[in-house]
């Protein structure tokens, strides 16, 4: 009698082959590592990005930092230069009008003393000398008009030198032709309200004028210029030179700052920067290597977990893999040998046989169900579908209740409507999970309590705080970081949180995890 067919061959792996369950986990071995050695690139490209930002200098017309100092430095000191030439030149003509002033008060006492002198040489030889010695002055021009000369008075007999002055006899000097214009310009207007010095009318020697004349002055004092020019335009040089040497070392910790970030966009972590460097940069250059430091620490911390968490993917895989060879190919197995033993059935076969047949089949069927609802609640906790958030929660306590009934389990869970992330709910019932499961496998505890409330107004912003403690014999002196403890940090962490495992008080073991809520 045939009763139940089997509607498609059943795999050989299923049959009872094992050959073939060792030779999935390996395909699925060597995916993970196709995977993660491609994660590894990404995360070399990634790297060479950042070495290439930091590397390279974006295009700007911006100035370095030693062309800015020391041209406002310069420029600084260029614009006191000028601003001290113009004060010089400003007070120049004050300085002129002072010394022709003074020249030509001394030449109109000179000329009433010898007009009015009693004693000597007559009067005309006499004025006729203090006019040669007014022609050596340096601020003074003497002109002479008129007048027959003193060799009249030498053919009336009169003693001494004469000099004969012609009529017209001027002795007008001319400009400089080594000083400016404009310096011969602003130098005469500083004379301009001198009055000039005339002398009456002289039968023999003729009309007398004194002028101010400002050229002896300006040449002397554009000669002065020339000179104050010079030194100020070496020390300006000077200058220059020793302040671009003193921001190039200056500015020689930012530069090796510079390299130090092109080596860190490398990866390289092994050489810190310098910190004996000026005050001002000491405390960059030591949050620098700081900074440097929990990168590296990061770094290495990363390749470890991501080690682990390999490691972690290949184990839950060749666990699953050997669940569905040594859990459900069995079952699978008879199910198959009760199918065959029907179908060899004779139609005179008893009823109570078949019965017993079909039996076996139903109870191996519900032993495959049950497992596989033990492989579904592992790969996913079904109860956050089945009864919803944060009702699984409740639902987690009371399987460990029923399962579990020594120990007092109590829950705390307030605000957790807030979540709204699927994995952050999976991960915090993971965690809790996982917590409850090592109170059971290694506390000896009578009491476990657990805590999971919303902090809207934590210092590091909005977060859920979960908190599982008990009373048992608490954590070794040494926590050793298992595959459940690393499986719940690593899940904290992929959140932005932490999760650190203390010693109870007064006894027993204590888990504190904190998950920020997003933004």
């Amino acid at each position: 009698m045939r009763t139940i067919s089997c509607p498609a061959p059943i795999p050989d792996w299923v049959a009872g082959d094992a050959s073939s369950a060792p030779r999935r986990g390996e395909r699925l071995a060597v995916e993970s590592a196709s995977a993660t050695q491609g994660g590894q690139g990404m995360a070399e490209g990634e790297r060479k990005d950042v070495a290439g930002l930091l590397s390279v200098v974006p295009p700007g017309r911006t100035w370095s930092l030693a062309f800015s100092m020391l041209a406002t430095t310069l420029g600084i000191v260029l614009l006191g230069l000028i601003a001290s030439f113009l004060l010089v030149l400003s007070k120049a003509p004050a300085r002129v009008h002072a010394e022709c002033e003074s020249a030509m008060d001394l030449a109109r006492r000179l000329i009433r003393s010898a007009e009015r002198s009693t004693f000597g040489a007559p009067a005309a030889e006499r004025l006729h000398d203090t006019i040669l010695a007014l022609r050596e002055f340096r601020h003074l021009e003497v002109q002479i008009q008129g007048g027959s000369g003193l060799g009249a008075a030498a053919q009336a007999g009169a003693s001494g030198p004469l000099l004969l002055l012609h009529d017209t006899e001027a002795t007008a000097r001319r400009p400089p032709e080594e000083v400016p214009a404009w310096l011969l310009g602003w130098m005469g207007r500083a004379v301009r309200d001198i009055p000039p010095l005339r002398v009456g009318h002289h039968p023999l020697i003729g009309t007398v004028l004194v002028h101010p004349q400002p050229y002896d002055e300006a040449r002397e004092f554009w000669e002065e210029l020339r000179v104050a020019i010079g030194y100020h335009l070496m020390l300006f040089l000077l200058v220059s030179i020793v302040l671009f040497l003193v921001i190039q070392r200056g500015l020689r910790p930012l530069r090796e700052l510079q390299t130090a970030f092109e080596r860190l966009g490398r990866g390289d972590f092994s050489r810190p920067v310098v910190e004996e460097v000026p005050a001002e940069l000491r405390a960059i250059h030591v949050s620098f290597n700081h900074t440097a430091r929990l990168l590296e620490h990061a770094q290495r911390e990363h390749a470890s977990l991501s080690r682990q968490l390999l490691r972690l993917q290949e184990e839950e895989r060749a666990s699953i893999a050997r669940e569905l060879h040594d859990e459900l190919a069995p079952y699978l197995f008879c199910i198959r040998l009760d199918a065959s033993s029907n179908l060899a059935l004779e139609d005179e076969t008893p009823m109570e046989e078949v019965r017993e047949t079909f039996v076996s089949i139903d109870e191996n069927v519900s032993q495959i169900q049950a497992r596989i609802r033990d492989l579904l609640h592992r790969l996913r906790p079904v109860d956050i579908d089945v009864h919803g958030w944060p009702e699984a929660l409740v639902t987690l306590l009371d399987g460990f209740r029923t399962r579990f009934p020594r120990i007092d389990f109590n829950l705390d869970a307030s605000g957790l409507d807030v979540v709204s992330d699927d994995t952050m709910r999976v991960s915090i019932y993971r965690i809790v999970q996982e917590c409850l499961t090592n109170v059971v496998r290694h506390a000896d505890a009578e009491r476990a309590r657990v805590a999971v409330r919303c902090l809207p107004h934590a210092a590091g912003g909005p977060g859920i705080l979960i908190e599982v403690t008990d009373d048992g014999r608490g954590p070794p002196a040494q926590t050793a970081w298992g595959r459940g403890l690393i499986g719940m940090r690593e899940r904290a962490q992929a959140l932005g949180g932490s999760l650190d495992v203390l010693a109870g008080s007064p006894r027993g073991t204590r888990v504190m995890g904190r998950i920020p809520l997003p933004a």
